[in-house]
Parts: structure tokens; sequence; C-alpha cells
């Protein structure tokens, strides 16, 4: 498995998140003490769904080639409105965040890369952490099991016909970002692509039907806590 630095181990540790947890409430389902909650400008990393929903696959709950997740890769001019917020990380979250991601990356990031905005501004002293790609040599050296369900994992052609959003994600993640309020919203819209890297999530959800889809693809009863926004 994944390892963060050992110096963050004991330690004031800040994550910086895009997806679900840029509402402060769905956050708090994975890091009930955080502290420090703020949204920031993500700058030199692209936000799109380009990998498998490893999870939804499992449980027969994507359509078709509508099974994509979100992720971060670096990408150089690109930005978008993420979330911040700090842990006091034991190997208990480390462990439990760990295993929530396992088909990412989760690197250290550098701090320059992190813009404040809005009211809430903290000084950033503490080592950085964000999910980024990974790769499928990566995901073979975990031993994990998206690997044998999938022919690859982070290394899908850039073709919307192959792999589009999970509905049952993209509705979470829609509904979730409505508390993080408007600026995270638009951001979300516009600075989110589809795997080709060109298609806004705003133009994808513009198609004929497509928004109707998503918001009406509700999870089972057991994972209605955690992708019901």
């Amino acid at each position: 498995m994944l390892q963060l630095s050992t110096s963050c181990l004991g330690g004031t540790t800040t994550f910086v998140t895009y997806g679900a947890l840029l509402s402060e409430s769905s956050a708090r389902t994975t890091f009930p003490q955080l502290y420090n909650f703020r949204l920031v400008r993500v700058n030199g990393y692209r936000r799109c769904f380009a990998h498998p929903h490893c999870f939804l696959v499992s449980r027969g709950l994507t359509t078709g080639n509508r099974f994509a997740s979100l992720s971060a890769e670096k990408s150089a001019g690109a930005s978008f409105i993420g979330a911040a917020f700090s842990v006091e990380l034991d190997q208990t979250q480390q462990r439990a965040f760990l295993e929530r991601e396992a088909e990412y990356s989760v690197e250290e990031i550098d701090m320059q890369c992190i813009e404040n905005i809005g009211t809430k501004h903290y000084n950033l002293k503490s080592p950085v952490f964000m999910c980024l790609a990974s790769t499928d040599a990566q995901l073979k050296r975990r031993s994990h099991p998206a690997i044998d369900q999938f022919s690859t994992v982070w290394n899908f052609t850039r073709d919307t016909n192959l792999l589009l959003p999970a509905d049952v994600y993209l509705r979470h993640l829609l509904l979730a970002v409505e508390k993080a309020g408007p600026l995270a919203s638009q951001s979300l819209l516009d600075d989110t692509f589809l795997v080709d890297r060109l298609t806004s999530l705003r133009s994808y959800l513009h198609r004929p039907g497509v928004r109707e889809m998503v918001m009406t693809a509700t999870p089972p009863s057991d994972l209605a806590l955690r992708f019901g926004g």
C-alpha cells in the first residue's frame, strides 16, 4: 500500500481535495476532526475524468461507457478551485484514507501551487498532499485488484466514446459541490474535463438528456451516505 511521508505521522498534515470533498460536510465523513477548511486555487494541475471508478464498477453501479472517476494530473497553465484542510494524522486515519483512495498516487505537492482565495487564509506550514493520477505499474506493484478487472486503469485512450463520468459518482459530485458555494461549483463545471482533456464538464452536462440522466442515478440505500452529496 502507498504510504504517506513519515514526517506527517503524529503531526499536522494538509490535504488538498478537488471532488466530493470540496464539501466540508463530505470531507468530515473521512476526517471528522479536520480544521482550517477553506477553498484554494490549485495551479499547474488539471482535473479530469480519466480512469475507472473501480468501486462503483465492482458493485455493478455503472452503465456502458459511463464509469469514470475524477483525478488530477500535472498540466502547465491549468488550474481549478479545490479545498484545503488540516488534520492531525495518526496511523488509523492514514490507513482509512489510503484504503479509500487506493488507486491514486497520494503525493506531497509544492506549496507554491496553492493559492488562498476568499476570506479564509491560513499559512501552509505542513506537508501538503493531493491524490494524483497514478500508473498501471504502480497498481501492479501494490497488487491492486483493479489490474485484474481492467486492461488498463491509468492509460485510457483520450476518446469519450470509451470513457465518460460514472452517473452515480457525478451526481454525488454535483450535489456535494453545491454546498461549497458558487465559486467551487463553477470551477467544477468549467475546470474539469472528460478523458479527451478538451470537453468541459459543463459542455458534457449540456448534452441532451445528460443532466437528467445523471441526477436520477441514485445510489442504493447502503451507499446513500457515501454517494449522497
